[in-house]
């Protein structure tokens, strides 16, 4: 199997129903795009595909032994009082502050400068590079984007599409979006 399998899967939240006998699959070592409108399941698709959250019914077959997850999640996540180095470093303790990989992933997302601030001085757009960079710094074996480019200028974001599509090349990733040109350059 060369595949993610979701099979016949239902999921409910306060008695809506998001998923009823859904079946799909994604193919490993590519870059699979999720679109539909708001309040279809997308995110709710991430969370169970990680195991954050299990379907009622049905299965999600990955086809490797203890697969690793780094997601960049819609609402970022981050340690505000923690400086943008450390937000990155804690999800992969091999990368160091001071490593060469760390600061070319920063300067690739244009926030080099930003290291040693707090996310909380962080504007919008460069707390969502920041959530980036931790998701791509994490070892995995799958990664999940949920919406990830939000709050990002159209420059600013063809930029990061680039620098993503670049590091991921053969990887498993699995990117949730709204916007259609985000969609076709992936795609």
């Amino acid at each position: 199997m060369s595949n993610i399998t979701i099979e016949n899967i239902s999921f409910s939240y306060d008695n809506k129903n998001v998923f009823s006998d859904y079946s799909h699959s994604f193919p490993i070592g590519e870059v699979s795009v999720i679109m539909a409108p708001s309040g279809f399941g997308k995110t709710t698709l991430l969370y169970m595909i990680a195991g954050l959250i299990s379907p009622s019914t049905g299965s999600i077959k990955i086809p490797m032994d203890n697969p690793r997850f780094s997601f960049a999640f819609q609402d970022l996540r981050l340690i505000e009082s923690a400086t943008v180095t450390k937000n990155i470093t804690l999800v992969n303790s091999k990368v160091h502050k001071q490593s060469d990989e760390l600061y070319e992933c920063l300067e690739a997302l244009n926030i080099k400068a930003l290291a040693n601030k707090r996310v909380s001085a962080l504007s919008g757009g460069e707390k969502s590079r920041v959530a980036i960079a931790r998701a791509l710094m994490a070892d995995y074996d799958i990664l999940l984007l949920d919406e990830p480019f939000n709050g990002l200028d159209d420059e600013t974001k063809l930029h990061t599409m680039k620098y993503i599509k670049e590091k991921t090349a053969h990887k498993t990733v699995l990117l949730v979006t709204h916007n259609k040109d985000e969609a076709s350059f992936f795609a």
